[in-house]
């Protein structure tokens, strides 16, 4: 491999890892379709102006800082990527959950049909209210989505609230936002140039802090992109190894 050719267009695989208090990266993951990958790099700069020649001549640049970022546009609804967006953690059961005595109406509210409520956990079965007095019969005061526990009040009510649920939940998946530390992570882009009959193009990046997604597009009329930026850190203990260098490196 090299770099020998004049163009590229460039498509492939990119993974991400996190890495551990010692800056090795751990296990990487895939994230799938990523149809835009940018690394942006910056300089701080200040410039001087002679005073000597009455023409304000620029003589001298002086670079403060070395800076880079990366930005990915993702396209794979996936957990993983979800948590990596949103600096979110799962939460995940693998096994059916018996749920009782779950508040589902509050004390003062007076139940009226198209009152929709939800019970806390999706994909139920064996669904029973149990209002403070009166009946709540499926299909006579109630209908309910079994996959999604919506709950939606039909008819006539002469049940009051406060109103309790029980069931069965089936295993689930999901994601809190905003509940842990964004970790450091490594990235890979494991390329093909395209204008070069797929020669292999690798860029490595050692240490990155992702921002959360600014947008999460939840309802579209075409596949749903999010974008997702970062800055690239330095990182000392592959700046000590010259084939490294402290940033990331590319690969042909």
């Amino acid at each position: 491999m090299a770099f020998n050719n004049f163009y590229f267009s460039g498509q492939g695989k990119v993974y991400v890892a996190p890495r551990n208090s010692s800056g090795t990266s751990l296990a990487y993951i895939e994230v799938g379709n990523v149809p835009a990958l940018t690394v942006q790099l910056e300089t701080d700069v200040v410039e001087h102006k002679e005073s000597t020649t009455g023409s304000r001549l620029l003589d001298y640049r002086l670079v403060r800082e070395n800076r880079a970022r990366v930005t990915m546009t993702l396209e794979n609804f996936t957990k993983k990527n979800l948590m990596m967006m949103m600096y979110g953690t799962e939460s995940t059961t693998t096994n059916t959950t018996s749920v009782t005595g779950e508040a589902l109406v509050p004390s003062g509210h007076t139940l009226a049909a198209g009152d929709i409520f939800f019970t806390k956990f999706p994909n139920i079965t064996s669904l029973t209210l149990t209002p403070a007095s009166g009946t709540l019969t499926a299909g006579t005061n109630y209908t309910v989505d079994l996959a999604t526990g919506q709950i939606t009040m039909v008819g006539a009510q002469t049940a009051t609230s406060p109103v309790t649920a029980a069931y069965t939940a089936a295993a689930y998946e999901s994601v809190q936002l905003f509940k842990a530390a964004n970790p450091e992570r490594s990235l890979r882009f494991s390329g093909l140039n395209t204008a070069a009959t797929n020669a292999p193009v690798t860029v490595e990046l050692y240490r990155i802090i992702f921002d959360p997604t600014a947008n999460i597009n939840l309802i579209n009329d075409e596949l749903a992109q999010f974008e997702l930026t970062g800055s690239v850190l330095f990182d000392s203990t592959k700046n000590a190894d010259a084939t490294l260098g402290g940033f990331g490196r590319i690969i042909a």
